[in-house]
């Protein structure tokens, strides 16, 4: 059955958005009275039948296939971006096919000028929700400075991912915590002060492991670590 995602659903009846409409109608060739699988990407899947195939395809909801009250993942991962935006929304694609549920882009001193294209962020993001079978698509932030994310950042347990010679724990499965932060530094690593910073504010020193990652690569092996010993399924 094929996937499609909207957030206009109300009294059991769902409209897709003109672009979701188009895929529909025009390139999956579906009409009235097919069935369709809808995720509303804040915890439910929807199974729906078409009522109408215009320019916005329209549906009533048959029964709630699946539904989750919250994200199996409290996983924030702040991430200095590259200069390369296809880099960055391949990791976005992935962040979200792990179950991510919060990405923010910050603004570090050794940061390249990045310069991010939401619209196209956040296609990626429903794209990969619909293609997993997630059910939640993760809040994202861009052009965050990065001592601002220390200061307002809330979650119960925060790691910084560095290359400086210290002292630094690791995921593991002997500690679990309800919501969890790992900044993710640029290219040419946070600096000494930004480190410093961090610590300051709570967050504890990580490693990933002995390879010297791209910083969309680590991003990746941080959620994919964090969804091995954090998430109960």
């Amino acid at each position: 059955m094929h996937h499609f995602y909207s957030q206009n659903i109300t009294n059991a009846v769902v409209e897709l958005s003109e672009e979701e409409s188009r895929h529909c109608t025009i390139v999956m060739r579906l009409s009235v009275g097919d069935e369709i699988l809808v995720f509303d990407g804040v915890g439910k899947k929807l199974k729906c039948r078409i009522t109408e195939a215009k320019k916005h395809v329209v549906a009533e909801v048959i029964e709630v296939e699946e539904e989750e009250s919250s994200a199996k993942m409290a996983l924030t991962l702040a991430v200095s971006p590259t200069k390369s935006a296809d880099r960055m929304e391949w990791m976005v694609e992935k962040l979200v096919e792990i179950g991510v549920s919060h990405i923010v882009f910050i603004k570090t001193e050794k940061g390249e000028r990045s310069r991010l294209n939401e619209k196209r962020l956040w296609k990626k993001a429903v794209s990969a929700m619909k293609q997993s079978g997630n059910l939640w698509l993760p809040k994202i932030e861009t052009e965050v400075k990065f001592k601002d994310f220390l200061e307002t950042d809330q979650s119960s347990q925060k790691f910084i991912a560095h290359c400086f010679d210290k002292s630094k724990t690791i995921l593991d499965a002997k500690a679990t915590h309800p919501s969890v932060t790992i900044c993710i530094g640029p290219e040419g690593d946070f600096s000494e002060s930004e480190v410093s910073a961090a610590e300051a504010a709570n967050f504890v020193p990580l490693s990933l492991g002995l390879p010297r990652y791209r910083t969309e690569t680590a991003a990746v092996v941080a959620g994919t670590l964090f969804n091995h010993f954090y998430v109960t399924l």
